[in-house]
Parts: C-alpha cells; sequence; structure tokens
C-alpha cells in the first residue's frame, strides 16, 4: 500500500541546526502528528555527506567556473519568471556580483587552494547538499508516496502539532480535490517582491486552513519546505538527475534549472502559500509563522 505522504529532511553531520534530525524535529513530529491522524507516512532523513572523494575537482578554476554557473542559472531564472527579458541594469548587477564573488573565493591569479579555503568548502558543502537532496528525492519517489513533503534542516514552525493538523487537513481536502495542484511552496524563504513573481500570481484565495496564490507558471521560494504531488516530482527528478553535479551550484537553482529547462512536461500547477506556515531559519529574511483563520 502506498504511503498518504511522505516526510523528508535533509540536514548534515555539521548543521548548526542538529535538533531537525532528532525526535523534537519537525521532520519526526509532523510524521508522528500525521500518523496519529490516520494517515500513512513514509519517511527518510539524509543526514550524512554523500560526496565521494574526487567526486568532483576542487581546483580555484572548478570555484570560478561554480561561480559563474550559479550567476548564469539566476540569469536564467529570471528570463523565466519574465518570459525571456530582464533589463541591462539586472544583467549588469549579475556580472557585478559574479566578479565580486570570485574576486572573494578564487581571484584569477590564484593557482592552488587549500581544503581549508573558502571556496574548497564552499564546493565541498554544496556538492553534498546536492547530494542528500538527490537521496531525499529518490526516497519519495520508491516510497509511491502520493504526496511528499521536502525539509532542510533550518525549516521551522512554531506550532508543529498545528502545523501537522493543518497539513493533513489541507491534504485531505484541497489536494484530493484539486486535481491540477501539483507543487506548493510552505516557506516564504523569500518575499514575493524578492522574487519577482507578483505578475505571476493570482490574487489571495483561502484553500482550506491556508490562504494561498496560484501561480501561472512552476517556481520555487527556495527549497526549504516544499509539497510535491508524485507526478510532478518522478518528472522533476528525472530532470534533476539529467543535469550533472559539476559544476556545482545550490541546489535552489539546480531544481529551478530543472523546472525551467522541463517546461510544459512538468504537470500541473504550483502555489504558494500567503502567509507560509513554515519559516526558514538561516541565511534568508524571516518567514512568517502565523497563520490567518
Amino acid at each position: 500500500m502506498a504511503a498518504d505522504i511522505f516526510i523528508g529532511l535533509v540536514t548534515h553531520p555539521k548543521s548548526v541546526f542538529p535538533q531537525a534530525r532528532t525526535a523534537n524535529g519537525l521532520a519526526a513530529r509532523l510524521v508522528e502528528t500525521l500518523t496519529s491522524l490516520g494517515l500513512f507516512v513514509a519517511s527518510a532523513i539524509v543526514d550524512d555527506n554523500l560526496l565521494a572523494p574526487d567526486q568532483i575537482t576542487v581546483t580555484p578554476e572548478a570555484v570560478r567556473y561554480s561561480v559563474r554557473e550559479e550567476i548564469t542559472a539566476e540569469e536564467n531564472w529570471r528570463e523565466y519568471l519574465n518570459s525571456g527579458s530582464i533589463s541591462l541594469l539586472m544583467r549588469l548587477q549579475f556580472r557585478i556580483r559574479q566578479t565580486v564573488t570570485t574576486l572573494r573565493l578564487a581571484p584569477p591569479w590564484r593557482r592552488s587552494i587549500d581544503a581549508n579555503d573558502a571556496g574548497s568548502r564552499r564546493l565541498i558543502r554544496l556538492a553534498n547538499i546536492e547530494l542528500a537532496h538527490l537521496r531525499v528525492l529518490d526516497e519519495a519517489v520508491r516510497s509511491e508516496a502520493a504526496w511528499a513533503l521536502i525539509l532542510e534542516d533550518d525549516a521551522q514552525a512554531g506550532d508543529v502539532s498545528k502545523l501537522g493538523r493543518e497539513l493533513a487537513q489541507f491534504l485531505n481536502t484541497v489536494c484530493d480535490a484539486t486535481p491540477e495542484l501539483s507543487m506548493i511552496n510552505l516557506s516564504d524563504s523569500f518575499t514575493v517582491d524578492q522574487l519577482g513573481i507578483e505578475h505571476l500570481l493570482a490574487e489571495s484565495e483561502r484553500a482550506s486552513v491556508w490562504t494561498i496564490r496560484k501561480v501561472d507558471r512552476h517556481i520555487t521560494n527556495t527549497v526549504c519546505a516544499v509539497l510535491y504531488r508524485r507526478d510532478l516530482l518522478i518528472h522533476l527528478f528525472e530532470e534533476l538527475q539529467s543535469i550533472p553535479l559539476e559544476p556545482v551550484v545550490p541546489i535552489d537553482f539546480k531544481v529551478n534549472e530543472a523546472i525551467r529547462r522541463a517546461g510544459t512536461d512538468l504537470p500541473g500547477q504550483t502555489w504558494i502559500c500567503d502567509p507560509a506556515p513554515i519559516a526558514q531559519g538561516s541565511g534568508v529574511p524571516a518567514a512568517s509563522t502565523v497563520i490567518t483563520r
């Protein structure tokens, strides 16, 4: 029997959010709450560094390549969001960021780097995060669950029991009755303005326990907390597997690139929760954990 939902957590041994992998972490507590409400829940935690020795190249050239391709991926994503058009000013800002980051991590005159160098640590960290995401997505697909909630270890909620009850109600009412829904972003890691997607959003509407906005194409608000329907997840995972590990770029940009490449082959529709029920605890502005009733 296939699970109703798969809960997957991506973390690592040196995470600054060590509680995430414990019984008191968000993932485990969601599993407990959803199970108590009668849902069949599958789950997995990937908390290992999966990068094998010599699996990637760690050189100044590789760092520069990584920086360049990250900026290119973000530029391509902005074009995707704006139907192929971005301003000259934005392109100039991308080039400035690329130059500044390259000079900080691996300037052109640098010929070697060691394991403690910031550029080396960046490559290894990002590669491990990507491999962990691929592992947990593979577990989600293999579980055959109808839905998969993939969490990063900095995903947080003030009242996890309440979140679990709301998620169960959302699955039992909205998801079952809305076959066009394929993906919903449950964290507002960045604001709509920061993402540059206001022009893609429909007006706010109530969808059972959460207020949502429908998007006219598939988008992500980072990969901190995303709920996927199985058919979209299979397509997205296949697309991700087709993208080489190198050049190493953040997994958020790899997922965006997979979405962009897949285009209309990805089924269904994406929604965002606004306000979102899950906050991202690192690296981005604080998200709201308040659910309006």
